[in-house]
């Protein structure tokens, strides 16, 4: 239905929707009297809504335009089942290594180290958080390291003649119930990473899991364009895709 209403272009000698055309809707409609505020339901696909809402499944791409929705996947929220794989995906095949401010902020290669090595295992580095002194590498088995901290780790920037050894106090095995962020005295927020690292306190802490499930309920809020609109709404689309 977008497509369709963007005109038409000529490709290689063939006339094609001009999908390259791009039209963005005034930033002052999601807050004027055109729209309705709506929040998305359990299940609810643009399809779904657009027929509820209207009567016909037609209008679905009006309500991905005016709430800049690109992807379904990303912008829509999920149902519980795929959010629930999502945040598997997402963190629960990876580890949270925890180091101390000290540690963290020296001149060690934190944040440049390709991969670690701990009990002679290499683990590659995906991701390197200095607001929280940690980074994320491969999920670590419990079996495969001594349980007993310190626990030395090698961080290992270009090969293996050029990484020095520290220690750890914290390590995160399911890390979508790690430490996302902490929310509260943000004038001191290391005092918190301090207490988690050593004492396995989660005072003001906000879980992986629960951020993410945050930002799924948050896409929740919509706005739609009323009923009355809508048929003026796509013939203005029409009108200025053709020009």
């Amino acid at each position: 239905m977008y497509f369709n209403k963007l005109g038409t272009t000529i490709y290689n000698n063939i006339t094609i929707p001009d999908i390259l055309k791009r039209i963005v809707v005034h930033e002052d409609l999601s807050a004027s009297e055109l729209v309705n505020q709506y929040t998305i339901v359990e299940n609810e696909t643009p399809e779904s809504v657009s027929f509820n809402y209207y009567g016909k499944v037609d209008y679905y791409w009006t309500i991905m335009l005016i709430n800049n929705i690109k992807s379904r996947f990303f912008d829509w929220p999920l149902n519980s089942l795929d959010l629930g794989k999502h945040i598997t995906v997402k963190y629960g095949n990876k580890t949270a290594i925890y180091f101390t401010e000290d540690q963290f902020q020296s001149k060690q290669p934190m944040c440049k180290s390709k991969y670690i090595i701990i009990e002679q295992k290499k683990y590659n580095v995906h991701e390197c958080d200095r607001n929280l002194n940690k980074i994320v590498v491969d999920k670590i088995n419990a079996a495969d390291i001594n349980a007993n901290y310190p626990i030395t780790v090698s961080l290992i920037v270009d090969d293996e003649t050029n990484g020095v050894s520290m220690n750890t106090q914290k390590i995160d095995y399911e890390n979508e119930l790690a430490v996302h962020h902490f929310e509260g005295n943000e004038s001191s927020p290391r005092q918190f990473i301090q207490e988690y690292i050593t004492g396995n306190i989660k005072t003001n802490a906000i879980l992986n899991y629960d951020y993410e499930v945050q930002l799924n309920e948050n896409k929740r809020q919509i706005v739609l364009i009323k009923p009355d609109y809508i048929s003026l709404f796509v013939n203005e689309f029409t009108k200025i895709a053709n020009e």
